[in-house]
C-alpha cells in the first residue's frame, strides 16, 4: 500500500504528503485548543500555523532539491512526514563545493522566509516583531501577531538546528564537505558521522532529562543515519 498522496509537481519534483502527516494536524489542533483556552477558534488556528510551517519545511526541501538539480542530480519526491520533510535524492555529489551548496541551501531559505516574514511585519506595523519582548508575548496567542511570531520564530530555529553538525543533518554534510576538502570522501563520511553520532547521543539524553520525547525520537533518526551512510561510504571505497 502507498501512504503517500501526491499534491502536486514543482519542477518535475512530485510533492508529497504521508497519511501519516494527520497526526501531526490532530495533536496540533488539541495543543492549541488546550494550551490557549480558545477552544474551536485555538484549533483551527493550530491547524493553520502547522500548514504553514509545513508549507517552510516543504520550501527547505526544494531548495535542497533545486540546488541538486543544477548539478544534475535527479530527484524524484518530497515527502511530508509528522517529523519533518523528506527529499529522496538519487545521490549526493562526493564533489564538496557541490555538497557544500546543496547542504547550505536549506536552512537558507529558512532565513530567508524569516527576513521576509520580519519586513511584511515591519509594513504592517505587526509590534510582534518589534523587540524580544513584544516577540515573546505574542508567541502562544490566537491572532495575527502571534502567528506572524511563530512562523518568523520557528523558521529562525529550523534553519539554525538543521545547521548542528550533527551528520546526515544539513550542518553534519557541511561539515563532511569541508572535511572532504583535505581528505578522501570515506574518511570524511567516518569523522562526520562520529561527531553526529556523539552529538545524537548529547542530544537524546538531553532530551530525555527534560521530556522533549521529540527531541529523543530526533536523536535515534540523527544516530541510525549517520551509522547508514557512514557503512555505505565505506563500502563503495
Amino acid at each position: 500500500m502507498n501512504w503517500s498522496l501526491k499534491l502536486l509537481k514543482v519542477k518535475g519534483i512530485d510533492i508529497k504528503v504521508h497519511l501519516t502527516f494527520v497526526l501531526i494536524l490532530i495533536w496540533a489542533a488539541y495543543r492549541w485548543s488546550v494550551s490557549t483556552g480558545e477552544g474551536m477558534q485555538g484549533a483551527v488556528f493550530g491547524i493553520v500555523a502547522t500548514l504553514l510551517l509545513f508549507l517552510s519545511v516543504t520550501l527547505h526541501e526544494l531548495g535542497h532539491s533545486l540546488q541538486a538539480q543544477k548539478f544534475g542530480v535527479k530527484v524524484r519526491d518530497i515527502t511530508l512526514m509528522p517529523m519533518r520533510g523528506l527529499a529522496q535524492m538519487e545521490e549526493i555529489p562526493e564533489d564538496p563545493n557541490k555538497e557544500l551548496r546543496i547542504a547550505i541551501a536549506g536552512p537558507l531559505v529558512n532565513f530567508g522566509i524569516a527576513a521576509l516574514l520580519i519586513g511584511i511585519g515591519a509594513l504592517l506595523d505587526a509590534r510582534a516583531l518589534l523587540s524580544i519582548e513584544e516577540l515573546q508575548a505574542s508567541l502562544g496567542s490566537v491572532s495575527w501577531s502571534g502567528l506572524l511570531a511563530y512562523l518568523t520564530s520557528t523558521n529562525i530555529i529550523l534553519g539554525l538546528f538543521n545547521l548542528i553538525p550533527a551528520f546526515p543533518m544539513d550542518g553534519g554534510r557541511v561539515l563532511r564537505a569541508l572535511l572532504a576538502r583535505k581528505m578522501d570522501h570515506a574518511k570524511a563520511t567516518r569523522i562526520a558521522a562520529q561527531i553526529g553520532q556523539g552529538l545524537a547521543l548529547l542530544m537524546g539524553l538531553w532530551g530525555f532529562m527534560s521530556g522533549s520525547w521529540t527531541l529523543v525520537l530526533i536523536a535515534i533518526f540523527v544516530w541510525m543515519g549517520a551509522g547508514q551512510e557512514s557503512q555505505e561510504a565505506q563500502v563503495k571505497h
